[in-house]
């Protein structure tokens, strides 16, 4: 941080309403630091007025401008230059005692730090007693040392007083809430007691003082007389914050610069919101990523699946206490107590989640024990503060490596093993199921492809598995697909997609381009054949012609003339228009026995799928997905209530879903299939029934999964025909030979014409998202289309396979003509781009603005062969990105911007007021063609939290002490690492 000569920190001003002004004066100390994340800084507290400064001149020189500087409100703050590039840098804050019971004049804004005022939402008698807040429940907390300067001794009393409130102890203060600093009473240059003197009179004055009387005030208050000591006051102060920092170890309280500035914002939030009550460091160190809301029902799953008391004791006791280990104390948490730690995130959860029990032991079969919950808690609990003492460096590869053999033998579906806090979205060829976030961290991945992640070894059980996760990048956004059901008429968004995929223009199928796809019935099998096989979108049409010339085929009609139809009718009615063995030996043949998590090509390109099914005794709409229904949201019972449907998971092996039996619910259309069981779950039938067009639950499952993005980057919704004339051939002759023309006949003509017109359903979530999203229809219609067939006359049956060539070629004729097929293709392109800032570099404010250093990066990784084609395309559309309306210099050609893996990476530079201003980047093509790019726009708030940026400091440390194998040490004081360079 430059020298400035602007002190003001913290202070508060006004009368009938008390402002909070804060400056970033501490963040901007934090960040001049060389490698913060090594360093833990003391706080100095330094309260007096007249006389302070003579006796500061010698010990801390350059204070001595700061603390007679009549510009200076409130608390000042500054770091010790002696100590600026030691481990433990001393930073010095300047109060001035005599403005406790005045308003402190609204300080001026200085360019050199971020400005932050806030009203306080209590009730505030007195300015006196926000004062007193201030610095009880704000700075105390921080605080090391306190140096109170007297001016004689007639000011005893007035120090006493001032004194109270960094030792008083609010009724509702818990023990691991705060700490309590050391205090120092430096007496006047004219004092002629001893030390031990004025001790004892300053003890004595505090016991009639305080309310709660103290036994320790003798050991935590010293007293400095100048001339009736050896060292100077330089020496005095340090070995006081040694005593202070040495207490902060004992009690998992020091704190590298890193968290003492993240947790001090935390503090200054809580101070205006709630200043009566003490701050809670455990609880805010958690604030940023909580603890899962399902863990007890995780630990219950695990609790569940051990049956002896030598599993409990030796797996599952000390594996449950590692995994709680590992998903605390992570880069971006402080060690604190870890004792306390387990009381505030995990005891609850480890009750509530535990039973009293009788058990066997494995040694004798005979013998019983009862186990209490509250006993096995207790042994959670001192594995737990055991493992918290012996950190290593990549403790949960050690925690699989130490657990292994029960692992091993271990398979559930509804916990991920590798961190028990989420459900598990990957299947691994051994059949272990591990959530993406795991499976990200213990595999490899390349520069040259920098989210593709490899896995060669199972972490379980060691059997090779040869497993590929693509993630997207955090701050990219999701791109949907969305497929109408409607049988053979499928044709019609196979077309499209093979039309938008020639518009693209790129050596990569079109699936690649999307992230989540939901179908309908045929919908769902052009899913399945794109996301589940791999397949082009030209061979999903040939798939397609194929398996519907084979499914509709018709019964074989026994008898002549009435005879033979009243048998087709009963049989029709009875079991289906089409056999149920003709559609269930072609998926079978298709898919053979793979489950829907065993998609494997699905995984290597990121890409999710759900298909809606209808629960035949409940009715009941349900979602079947290949990712195991797992969304960050789903734990959320709010969440979970406003849901228009539930999803389907497997509880175990023997009731994963297969892919067949997927395909096979989704498609059973009633008269056409009989519906089917599904092992495990229920009896199924078409999701046609209740969401034709899966649209709204596309949307649904993209908020759960997606809960910091506001929208998709877009989402393209697929008909599969309109009749101009709103006519629909006439299935078969039985229902009017069965109803007539009575009005159950009509009621099912208009329940069949509203619910499967896909084009009203889509109306309807247009005009819902315009109305719940800022920006209205203009802005929902940049990111939502619609495309669909208009079909002259009536529409093909949906078992019509004869009709099947002349609608794909008459679908084939007008998307390929259709501008907003190109349009949408250009946007495509646009969408492989997203903007992140620098790793590492946080916004750096200075004069009123922020300096903000980022890079647009390319999704495709340069060792494709699609990213070549692209950088081919994009010069010769003359490409050129748009920032915040202005063009780029575009004389420099798109495919120059490569970095040194081989992958796109154009640097930008910008500044910007607020860190709440929206960035706003676009793809320019030909100069009038233009489109957002993945989640433009986005604040750069949003974009900092969405990368971690405030830990990135800590995550390096991280990085590199892995990489060299060495323990973190206990004072929470990472390794040093390489300073990262932009």
């Amino acid at each position: 941080m430059k020298s400035c000569k602007h002190g003001s920190w913290l202070s508060l001003h006004g009368k009938k309403e008390i402002l909070f002004h804060c400056a970033s004066t501490l963040n901007d100390i934090v960040k001049s630091l060389d490698k913060p994340a090594s360093k833990s800084p003391s706080l100095i507290v330094m309260l007096g007025n007249i006389g302070k400064g003579t006796l500061l001149a010698d010990a801390l020189p350059a204070t001595r401008e700061r603390v007679n500087s009549r510009s200076t409100q409130g608390v000042s703050l500054q770091l010790d230059s002696a100590t600026a590039f030691s481990d433990r840098p001393m930073l010095v804050a300047h109060v001035d005692i005599l403005k406790r019971n005045t308003s402190v004049a609204e300080p001026m804004p200085a360019p050199c730090h971020r400005q932050t005022v806030r009203a306080l939402q209590w009730q505030v008698d007195s300015s006196a007693e926000a004062f007193d807040s201030l610095h009880r429940r704000l700075i105390r907390p921080f605080t090391d040392v306190v140096c109170f300067f007297s001016t004689g001794s007639r000011d005893v009393h007035h120090q006493v007083d001032r004194m109270m409130p960094w030792l008083e102890q609010t009724p509702s203060q818990r023990p691991h809430v705060t700490a309590h600093p050391r205090l120092l009473f430096v007496a006047a240059p004219s004092e002629e007691q001893s030390e031990a003197s004025v001790q004892d009179e300053l003890v004595d004055l505090l016991h009639t003082r305080l309310k709660q009387p103290r036994s320790d005030l003798s050991s935590r208050l010293s007293v400095y007389v100048k001339h009736a000591s050896t060292q100077t006051l330089t020496d005095r102060i340090k070995r006081e914050v040694d005593i202070a920092r040495n207490e902060r170890v004992r009690d998992y309280t020091l704190l590298n610069a890193v968290h003492f500035d993240l947790l001090f914002r935390q503090a200054c939030d809580h101070f205006v919101s709630s200043g009566r009550d003490c701050f809670d460091m455990v609880a805010a160190s958690r604030s940023h990523r909580p603890v899962s809301a399902r863990l007890q029902t995780y630990l219950s799953v695990l609790f569940d699946s051990v049956d002896n008391l030598d599993d409990i004791t030796e797996f599952a006791v000390p594996f449950v206490a590692g995994c709680l280990v590992v998903d605390n104390y992570a880069y971006d948490v402080p060690i604190l107590d870890p004792v306390k730690v387990f009381s505030a995130h995990y005891k609850a959860a480890c009750l509530n989640a535990a039973v009293n029990k009788t058990i066997k032991s494995s040694r004798h079969q005979d013998d019983v024990v009862l186990l209490l919950r509250s006993q096995l808690v207790s042994l959670i609990e001192q594995r737990f503060v055991q493992r918290s003492k012996t950190l290593c460096t990549n403790p949960r590869a050690q925690l699989m490596v130490e657990f292994q053999p029960w692992l091993a033998t271990r398979k559930p579906h509804t916990i991920c093993l590798a961190c028990i806090q989420v459900d598990p979205e990957h299947k691994l060829r051994c059949g272990h199921l591990i959530c993406e976030r795991c499976f990200a961290g213990m595999a490899t991945c390349s520069q040259a492809d920098p989210y593709r992640y490899t896995l060669d070894c199972c972490p379980f059980c060691s059997q090779a598995c040869q497993a590929t996760v693509r993630t997207k990048p955090a701050t990219a956004g999701l791109r949907v697909l969305s497929i109408d059901g409607g049988g053979i008429r499928a044709a019609i968004p196979i077309q499209f997609l093979c039309a938008l995929e020639k518009a693209v223009g790129l050596d990569m199928p079109i699936q690649e381009h999307f992230d989540l796809a939901y179908g309908t019935s045929s919908g769902a099998m052009v899913v399945l054949a794109l996301y589940g096989l791999g397949m082009r979108a030209e061979e999903t049409f040939t798939l397609f012609s194929q398996l519907s010339t084979r499914i509709f085929r018709g019964r074989s009609r026994l008898g002549l003339g009435l005879a033979a139809t009243a048998h087709a009718l009963i049989t029709s009615c009875r079991n289906g228009r089409f056999p149920a063995s003709d559609i269930d030996d072609a998926l079978m043949e298709i898919f053979d026995e793979a489950t829907m998590l065993d998609l494997e090509y699905m995984s290597s390109i990121g890409a999710r799928v759900g298909l809606p099914v209808v629960d035949v005794d409940t009715l009941d709409t349900c979602l079947v997905t290949s990712y195991n229904g797992a969304a960050p949201q789903y734990g959320d019972d709010a969440c979970t209530k406003m849901s228009t449907y539930r999803v389907l998971r497997s509880e175990d092996v023997a009731d994963e879903i297969h892919v067949k039996d997927a395909a096979r619910c989704t498609s059973a259309a009633p008269w056409y299939f009989t519906p089917h069981k599904m092992p495990g779950h229920g009896t199924f039938m078409d999701g046609g029934l209740s969401d034709n067009n899966p649209c709204m639950l596309a949307v649904q499952e993209l908020q759960k999964m997606a809960p910091r993005l506001s929208r998709a980057d877009h989402f393209v919704s697929v008909g599969t025909g309109i009749s101009t004339t709103r006519e629909v051939a006439k299935a078969d002759a039985y229902p009017s030979l069965l109803f007539g023309n009575s009005s159950l006949q009509q009621t099912a003509k208009h329940y069949w014409s509203e619910n499967f017109d896909g084009d009203k359903k889509f109306a309807l979530m247009r005009q819902i998202l315009a109305t719940s999203l800022p920006g209205g229809v203009a802005n929902v219609d940049r990111w939502l289309h619609r495309f669909n067939l208009p079909v002259e006359g009536e529409l093909p049956d949906l078992a019509d396979a004869s009709a099947m060539g002349n609608l794909a070629e008459a679908a084939r004729s007008h998307f390929t003509t259709d501008s907003a097929v190109r349009d949408l293709a250009d946007a495509a392109l646009a969408l492989s781009f997203y903007f992140e800032l620098r790793p590492g570099r946080m916004p750096i404010y200075e004069r009123g603005s922020y300096t903000c250093y980022g890079l647009i990066r390319c999704r495709i990784p340069g060792i494709s062969p699609a990213f070549s084609t692209l950088m081919q395309k994009l010069d010769y559309l003359d490409a050129s990105f748009q920032i915040q309306m202005q063009v780029c210099d575009s004389r420099q050609a798109m495919s120059t911007w490569i970095d040194r893996h081989g992958n796109f990476g154009q640097p930008i530079c910008l500044r910007v007021s607020s860190l709440n201003e929206e960035l706003d980047v676009r793809l320019r093509l030909h100069g009038d063609r233009v489109h957002p790019i993945s989640a433009s726009p986005l604040t750069f708030k949003t974009l900092i939290d969405l990368q971690m940026l405030e830990w990135s400091a800590l995550k390096d440390v991280h990085t590199a002490a892995s990489v060299t194998g060495k323990k973190r040490r206990l004072d929470d004081s990472p390794l040093p690492a390489g300073k990262r360079r932009c």
